[in-house]
């Protein structure tokens, strides 16, 4: 009887623990990124799913006006997002804290992408990656 309330004991403890955690999506494949959108210049707003490749000019001017990722238990925690603005394998512009109020401008023409990251808690979660062809 004893090792029995042990167990609920424990269940309780841990089971209310593990639900009020700070979490990314339920499976590998969930993505929990919700309303990216920005404008390309004086453009009207767009909302862009991650992976979604633009063609753009070098004189382009993204500026971004809403989104970021759910984590599971929202009420209890909040996003933390950096992101990354590469050409190839060399970063060119560090976002520490991106906050979906940032412009970016391409330094010259190439292939760049921009890479957002997540973590609920001190969970990492999935990236959403925008790719950008500068002409």
């Amino acid at each position: 009887m004893k090792k029995l309330l042990f167990i609920i004991t424990l269940f309780l403890v841990f089971g209310n623990h593990i639900s009020a955690q700070c979490l990314c999506g339920i499976t590998p494949s969930e993505s929990r990124w919700d309303g990216i959108g920005f404008r390309i210049n004086d453009e009207p707003l767009k909302k862009y799913a991650c992976g979604y490749q633009l063609t753009v000019k070098t004189t382009a001017k993204i500026t971004f006006v809403s989104g970021g990722y759910l984590c599971i238990d929202k009420k209890e925690c909040k996003a933390q997002i950096s992101a990354k603005l590469m050409n190839g394998t060399s970063v060119v512009q560090n976002f520490s804290n991106f906050t979906f109020t940032e412009t970016i401008q391409f330094p010259s023409n190439g292939n760049f992408k921009l890479v957002l990251s997540a973590k609920c808690g001190k969970m990492t979660c999935k990236t959403c990656t925008y790719y950008f062809k500068v002409l």
